[in-house]
């Protein structure tokens, strides 16, 4: 029970946002009893993870990438 009311409230949360680097919630998608997604528009150059897992980049450039708002994860 904790673990969806901790979901309902990141959705709710992330529903109100609205900043050019945060994507919009599309809405919810229960895959399955207990499988349960947030949706968001798809991405072209992938996910930060996918970024993340491919390019390697330091601490040093993820701070620089952040301090300057530069997100174009290419």
């Amino acid at each position: 029970m904790l673990i969806q009311k901790v979901f309902v409230r990141e959705a709710l949360t992330w529903r109100t946002l609205s900043h050019d680097y945060v994507l919009p919630l599309l809405g919810i998608y229960q895959a399955g009893p207990g499988a349960v997604c947030l949706v968001s528009p798809f991405m072209e150059n992938g996910t930060l993870h996918d970024w993340r897992h491919d390019k390697s980049p330091g601490v040093p450039e993820i701070e620089i990438r952040v301090s300057l708002g530069d997100f174009c994860l290419q």
